[in-house]
């Protein structure tokens, strides 16, 4: 599973207007979950190295957690255009780059940050999907472009992929 939200610090944003593109590589999504064994070594190495070097542990543990996700050799690019009434977002992938699904989701997250996760409306938004074969090839990209209306009762997934709707 690769990701886009995992934006590096070297990725570039421009700003032209009310434009804002970011692109940069798309990051591998590891979990790890706890085993009783990894569990019981987590707790003796708090016992001795973290009560004497809190800093490093913490450090370690951010390192293994929280950032160390690996990059990949896909790159994607996505552009918000903010209009009077609508917020338009395209995002943009390799046309080779092989997928099975691709979902995208306002509360979408790959790492744990105590209080990060903290109750918003996005929240209530659904999962929005699109069809990889079904989406229009540009040179040698893949393009997904969605629209959100401002009151649209947080259901774009009704109009993704449309650039106009009449009301």
């Amino acid at each position: 599973m690769v990701v886009s939200h995992l934006v590096q610090r070297d990725t570039p944003v421009q700003v032209m207007g009310d434009n804002f593109t970011v692109s940069g590589p798309l990051c591998q999504r590891r979990a790890k979950l706890a085993t009783p064994f990894k569990f019981v070594v987590f707790r003796v190495l708090l016992l001795t190295i973290g009560r004497f070097s809190a800093n490093l542990t913490r450090s370690l543990l951010q390192k293994i957690l929280i950032t160390g996700k690996p990059r990949t050799p896909y790159a994607f690019t996505r552009t918000i255009r903010f209009e009077a009434d609508r917020v338009e977002v395209e995002d943009r992938f390799p046309a080779s780059m092989p997928v099975r699904r691709l979902m995208i989701g306002a509360d979408a997250t790959s790492i744990y940050v105590a209080n990060s996760n903290v109750y918003q409306e996005s929240v209530l938004c659904p999962w929005q999907e699109a069809d990889p074969a079904k989406l229009p090839i540009d040179g040698d990209q893949r393009v997904w472009k969605r629209t959100y209306f401002r009151g649209s009762g947080h259901d774009p997934g009704a109009r993704v992929g449309t650039a106009e709707v009449s009301r």
